[in-house]
């Protein structure tokens, strides 16, 4: 929903484009109205609607409805969704991007984002006695002529074909064919080939490569210019240390102010710095110039929405779309220096419970990235001893979270309780305990959990992580009472399923941790900071999170070119992998994916035992490196 909606705000019954309205509506820009009637109603901007009666309702922008549809009390009709012809929604949440053809009944249900409901679907929400609701996840296909009658929860990806009565709840990835049997199973659901958005430039974290070959100051005007297509945007920029990021930020800045633009310029700090100023200050998108955790020769940039969260795959795809577009040269740029605008950032880490750390001995491996002076000023200022490291020489270069050796030698050197390494935009986090063990992104989720849960801080009683979460964590969470909920890999996917279903806390193995209620990014320092508040609470779970965990060993097939990522989707390849798969059985399982941030393929294996994990990782990196030299040759 846009934040800001141009009225008219219409009172009394009257006319208006041919339209009634009565009560009290809103009305966006540009939008595209016949005959239709309206009561108590907003609308965002772009939105069409034609013949159609719109009671008590929200319309997000670029939507668009009927002819002769009827959207009642307390519906929300998300971004980009398509209700056609002579369809009733009647109290329900329809997410972005979601497709209703005509003459379907939608009452009572939540439907996710990327939806496609067929023609004639009937969602039954009364048994006779009471009223229940449906509950569909993304990316969920139902074919014409269904009914479905709830209680119902479907899952993600699922695939119902035509004609079938639904009265079981689905899993993620399943299929239904039901008429006068309802039958269940696994299945590779073609539609989902729909929504494989292929960006050009865009990959899981933004835009990234190298220097001067793939990231260039022509492509980062490309990206502030696509920006500028519709309006003189307000932006929160930030950069990581890397010797080229002032370069391709001037580049960013120039374009902005060329087209009328204002950028607040925060400079060298963490991302999660930039997604929060961005919010604070109400600006229209925040831009990081960063690679991450790549080498100093990588370089790149993100962008984030008015909440300071990344865009999603579909709105970078329309932002590419815009990269060629023709944008006037207007007046207005604004720049203004925010360099020394760090109180209320530093503020929201340091009060965090109110505690201070003394006591505690810390070493930081600050990856000589953007964390290299926040991070040793916020625990200097929590009286921690503080030992920090890699705070002024080359980003990444043999330190930080990718080098976790470093700060194990350091810890156990200096007797220290606790080591945090972070990456070189501080996003991601790996902490080492005191016996100089590595705490990965699982090993922390777990230890967040057991806290949030303890405290109260997790009304939903579920935390978010990725489909390579190791089980043996997912069950140590089961066994405190809180659910695991998988995303893909990627820390903008935890994110989207967070604020989807409010949920409080999601990390992924890599080190991305996000506290939704806090900042929504993953971050660092925060997690170190909280993370060091839980040790004086409680040391021992710091080294029994270890326990229980089941093997994942991980491999990666080096690439020429990200194109031979698609190789993947070959026959031969997914023949491969299913034969793997099936030999592993129950015990475990095995993932193959191209890497959205490097030209590689990565493969993981995991199960209970580690012989078996080791070579079947082995076998998978040689017999896929062997189809790809192969396919090139």
């Amino acid at each position: 929903m846009e934040k800001e909606i141009n009225e008219p705000n219409v009172n009394l019954k009257q006319t208006f484009r041919t339209c009634v309205f009565v009560g009290e509506n809103k009305i966006g820009n540009n939008c595209s109205l016949h005959k239709s009637y309206f009561e108590n109603c907003t609308l965002a901007d772009n939105v069409e609607v034609i013949n159609s009666v719109l009671k008590n309702s929200i319309i997000e922008s670029d939507s668009k409805i009927g002819p002769f549809s009827h959207i009642r009390d307390n519906s929300n009709i998300g971004q980009d969704c398509r209700i056609g012809n002579f369809v009733e929604v009647k109290n329900s949440n329809i997410k972005s991007g979601s497709k209703i053809a005509h003459l379907s009944y939608v009452g009572d249900a939540d439907i996710g984002a990327d939806c496609n409901i067929g023609c004639g679907v009937i969602f039954c929400n009364y048994n006779g006695i009471e009223k229940f609701r449906t509950t569909l996840g993304d990316k969920v296909f139902i074919g014409s002529n269904c009914n479905l009658i709830a209680p119902l929860v479907i899952e993600d990806e699922v695939y119902v074909a035509s004609g079938t009565t639904l009265t079981n709840d689905l899993k993620r990835g399943e299929t239904c064919i039901g008429r006068s049997k309802q039958e269940v199973k696994p299945f590779n659901n073609p539609y989902l080939e729909n929504f494989k958005i292929t960006t050009k430039y865009f990959g899981t974290d933004g835009i990234r490569g190298v220097y001067g070959e793939y990231i260039t100051p022509e492509l980062v005007k490309k990206v502030a210019k696509s920006l500028c297509v519709n309006k003189k945007p307000s932006v929160m920029l930030g950069t990581d240390t890397r010797p080229s990021g002032q370069t391709l930020a001037f580049a960013f800045i120039e374009e902005i102010l060329n087209y009328g633009g204002k950028v607040y310029n925060l400079g060298i700090v963490p991302t999660a710095c930039v997604a929060f100023y961005t919010r604070l200050y109400k600006c229209d998108y925040g831009a990081v110039i960063t690679a991450s955790h790549n080498p100093k020769e990588y370089n790149g940039i993100k962008i984030l929405n008015s909440d300071g969260i990344k865009l999603s795959e579909k709105q970078e795809f329309n932002l590419e779309n815009l990269f060629e577009c023709k944008v006037n040269i207007k007046s207005g740029g604004k720049l203004i220096d925010l360099s020394k605008k760090r109180e209320e950032y530093l503020s929201l880490i340091k009060n965090f419970n109110d505690t201070t750390l003394k006591g505690l001995k810390i070493v930081l491996d600050c990856s000589n990235g953007a964390s290299s002076e926040i991070a040793p000023e916020i625990f200097k200022s929590l009286n921690a001893d503080v030992l920090a490291v890699s705070t002024h020489g080359e980003i990444n270069e043999n330190c930080g979270c990718l080098h976790p050796e470093n700060i194990i030698k350091l810890v156990l050197k200096n007797k220290a309780d606790l080591g945090f390494a972070f990456d070189g935009d501080a996003d991601r986090i790996i902490a080492v305990n005191s016996e100089g063990e590595i705490l990965d992104g699982d090993d922390i989720l777990y230890i967040l959990t057991w806290y949030f849960k303890k405290h109260k801080l997790l009304e939903s009683n579920k935390v978010v992580g990725t489909i390579i979460t190791n089980k043996g964590i997912e069950n140590k969470i089961k066994d405190l009472g809180v659910s695991l909920i998988r995303t893909q890999v990627g820390d903008k996917y935890i994110i989207e399923k967070m604020l989807q279903y409010d949920f409080e806390l999601g990390g992924e193995q890599t080190g991305h941790i996000i506290f939704n209620n806090l900042i929504p990014s993953g971050d660092g320092v925060l997690t170190a900071r909280i993370l060091a508040h839980i040790y004086l609470e409680n040391k021992s779970i710091f080294k029994s999170v270890k326990s229980n965990k089941y093997i994942q060993i991980q491999r990666e097939v080096k690439l020429k070119n990200s194109a031979q990522k698609n190789l993947l989707m070959d026959k031969s390849f997914k023949n491969l992998i299913e034969f793997y798969k099936s030999k592993l059985g129950d015990g475990g399982k095995i993932i193959v994916r191209p890497s959205g941030t490097e030209p590689v393929i990565r493969i993981l294996v995991e199960t209970t035992d580690k012989n078996t994990a080791l070579v079947y990782a082995m076998e998978l990196k040689k017999k896929i490196t062997k189809l790809i030299n192969k396919a090139e040759n």
